[in-house]
């Protein structure tokens, strides 16, 4: 029975935003530490390990005219990402895929009730014991690309003033190799 409910992707997608809901009550408004960032002329942003768009929705309000490019690979969080995407006036472009220091298909470990912490390297025994919601987990088959080869297409598009987030689980090394020309 807990197994059908698991499957079902209304129930995740309610474990998911529960999840988020009680992290941003226990977690005091990042806001805050933007460090000065919204003083900024932010032109692009990337946003690497988008989940459902969270950082890229946030960035938008702040940096309206900003053009955002957001990587997401799993299906589930993209198809959300890719909604709020395409209501953005052409400002926002989604891509559903890893970004590493390769192009490959990869395993990606998606932890069913929080896809946020979900992470191409296995989950550990104590992110396990800490965090029991990343224990329920699910293999799936990611594509993954360079950083540098998705965004060849837009040299000379891209405006100054650049932001680049990545949150990758521990994989930021491979992504940063992949993206060293641009």
């Amino acid at each position: 029975m807990a197994q059908a409910l698991l499957n079902n992707a209304f129930i995740r997608r309610c474990s998911d935003n529960f999840f988020n809901f009680v992290g941003n009550l226990l977690t005091p408004s990042w806001d805050g530490r933007l460090l000065g960032i919204r003083q900024l002329n932010i032109q692009t942003i990337i946003d690497i390990g988008a989940n459902k768009g969270q950082f890229a929705q946030k960035m938008r309000r702040y940096f309206p005219e900003a053009q955002i490019f957001a990587f997401e690979p799993l299906p589930l969080p993209y198809q959300q990402l890719q909604q709020w995407g395409d209501r953005q006036q052409n400002r926002v472009r989604t891509f559903n895929l890893a970004l590493g220091d390769r192009v490959d298909e990869l395993e990606i470990n998606s932890h069913v009730l929080f896809t946020a912490s979900s992470s191409l390297l296995p989950t550990t025994k104590l992110c396990e014991s800490l965090y029991p919601m990343v224990r329920e987990q699910e293999k799936i088959i990611v594509h993954q690309s360079t950083l540098d080869r998705e965004m060849e297409q837009f040299v000379g598009k891209l405006l100054p003033e650049l932001l680049v987030k990545i949150d990758v689980q521990g994989y930021e090394d491979r992504v940063i190799r992949g993206g060293e020309k641009y």
